[in-house]
């Protein structure tokens, strides 16, 4: 950048006062255009296409006042010098291979521009071959200026090289080996979708498509010691794949109706990519598993059945859908509880039958999963009493489709947990302080390192006021009182400050109000706690509730 100045002074020497006149010319800022991607710049594309269009940006930071044309000149010198420096042997990339505009121009305030260069991969491949156009140059120069322009040297030229490659498809190897069951007595086709990606957007489905391998299923049983038999054409239909020419994946479609085959055999169909025109990628077959089986159904979140509150879910599965809708319901057997007693040494109670409602559900035609709900009545049990109960749950097989066998246990024992001890989720209703940030649990005193309360009331319950410190312990009870209008709500009391450490606790706590939904199970806090630090101001606040209790 150069700039220009023209400055006049005259003086009066005989007089005191001495007088300045300085006059300024206009600064001349000169455009200063160059390549943004200068010196060698790589285009990538593919073989196959017909045209490939890569863009070169011209910018300038200065004299944005002026308009300005630019001439866009291919300078084969700029390649000799670049084979020159660097010991390569480029060719010139020939002119029925490439269009590019002859100029470029800038409007006035107009920061930069856009050159569009088309590029003929596929005719370029066919008349030199993929070695001979892998090294080719377009040399392209910012020459002839409209209007003087700062030199840029070097960051005014660019040598465009290509690097073009094969089309190819990408296979997407399943984590897991797909699996499918069959029922002999349920006609219902099922249907798997393998992924693959390409690196090119043209991809014409009909050029792509699975094939089997026949020869693969001996060398799997040989590798894994099983006896697999090849699939039969007539069971299975490969269907025409899908493209998206925006993400660049594909989607295959395998549709499987095997129910025809009867029997209890595995079959096996090794799968393999195929294309005449494109390169595909894929380390080994994608092996589909056919079992053919007997309707089978079985409970999926047995470990989430051991202990409940008060209501759960029963989630349910099949090995194959059906074509009919298949209903689902447990019984509660409370007789089952003595053996289960007799036999683990234990001394579980148990529920009178009116308080275990169990809502049965139906899996839906066409699908595998299911979902039912139960709900316990414990209103008359106390919050962690010393008695402990057990409800055992069995499929009610006399509802299932005939022919439908229950895998894994058919009863489950599930173990009443009324208990307020757990993590919560915390809402702040009101103050928290940010160095009294309540942590979001409640414990239960002479569990888990947590001291017995020494304070006449024996609290029960603990919660701990500042979560960085684990001494921050407030003790509490819960009482048969209920809230007023509010019969579901069972009343907080005998908050006491560390009563683990001395009797009468330590800091003063003013409770307005905290309670136990025993509907929900949120517990409502409306607790002030008058400090050393707080004291003086009304303490501070631990206005919150804690709800969706989770165990510890």
């Amino acid at each position: 950048m150069k700039q220009f100045f023209k400055i006049l002074a005259l003086a009066a020497l005989a007089l005191p006062f001495t007088g300045c006149d300085v006059e300024y010319s206009d600064i001349n800022i000169l455009p200063d255009p160059v390549f943004e991607q200068n010196g060698l710049y790589t285009a990538n594309t593919i073989s196959i296409y017909d045209d490939y269009e890569t863009v070169i940006n011209v910018s300038r930071t200065a004299g944005l006042s002026k308009e300005l044309e630019l001439d866009i000149v291919v300078d084969e010198t700029l390649l000799a010098e670049y084979n020159e420096l660097y010991n390569t042997d480029y060719k010139l990339l020939e002119t029925q291979f490439y269009d590019i505009p002859k100029n470029a121009q800038l409007a006035s305030t107009v920061k930069s521009v856009d050159i569009s260069v088309r590029i003929h991969p596929k005719a370029l491949i066919a008349a030199k071959g993929m070695a001979a156009a892998n090294n080719m140059l377009l040399p392209i120069r910012i020459s002839n200026a409209s209007t003087p322009v700062e030199d840029g040297g070097s960051m005014m030229q660019a040598l465009l090289r290509l690097n073009i490659v094969e089309p190819i498809v990408q296979v997407e190897m399943p984590e897991q080996m797909p699996q499918l069951e069959f029922i002999p007595t349920i006609p219902l086709p099922q249907e798997i979708t393998l992924n693959a990606t390409a690196n090119f957007n043209t991809l014409e489905v009909a050029k792509i498509g699975y094939r089997v391998n026949a020869s693969k299923v001996d060398a799997y049983n040989e590798e894994h010691g099983t006896s697999y038999q090849l699939l039969p054409e007539q069971y299975y239909k490969i269907k025409e794949s899908d493209f998206d020419t925006e993400t660049l994946e594909i989607e295959s479609r395998i549709e499987f109706d095997c129910a025809a085959i009867g029997g209890e055999g595995t079959y096996l169909l090794p799968l393999e990519m195929h294309s005449d025109d494109y390169s595909v990628v894929q380390r080994e077959p994608v092996y589909v598993l056919i079992q053919m089986s007997e309707l089978k159904i079985w409970v999926t979140n047995v470990a989430d059945l051991a202990k409940t509150s008060g209501k759960g879910k029963i989630r349910v599965q099949m090995n194959s859908p059906m074509t009919v809708g298949q209903p689902v319901d447990f019984v509660f057997e409370p007789e089952k509880v003595e053996t289960y007693n007799t036999e683990h040494g234990t001394a579980f109670k148990t529920l009178d039958a009116a308080k275990v409602v169990v809502t049965p559900t139906e899996i839906q035609a066409g699908s595998q999963y299911g979902e039912l709900s139960f709900e316990l009545d414990l209103s008359e049990l106390d919050y962690d009493g010393a008695d402990k109960y057990m409800v055992p749950l069995t499929f009610k097989s006399s509802e299932l489709v005939d022919g439908t066998i229950v895998t894994g246990p058919s009863t489950f024992y599930i173990e009443v947990n009324k208990t307020l001890k757990g993590t919560y989720d915390k809402e702040v209703w009101g103050e928290e302080k940010s160095n009294r940030v309540l942590k979001p649990a409640i414990f239960i005193a002479g569990q888990d390192g947590y001291a017995e309360s020494r304070n006449a009331k024996k609290q029960k319950y603990i919660i701990n006021y500042n979560q960085t410190w684990t001494g921050g312990l407030i003790y509490f009870n819960i009482s048969d009182e209920t809230v007023a209008g509010h019969p579901n709500r069972r009343v907080l009391v005998d908050f006491s400050d560390r009563p683990n450490e001395r009797a009468d606790g330590y800091d003063q706590i003013v409770d307005s109000g905290s309670y136990l939904d025993t509907d929900t199970g949120d517990i409502y806090f409306n607790l002030r706690v008058m400090d050393g630090a707080y004291g003086a101001t009304g303490g501070f606040g631990i206005e919150v509730v804690l709800s969706n209790r989770a165990d510890l």
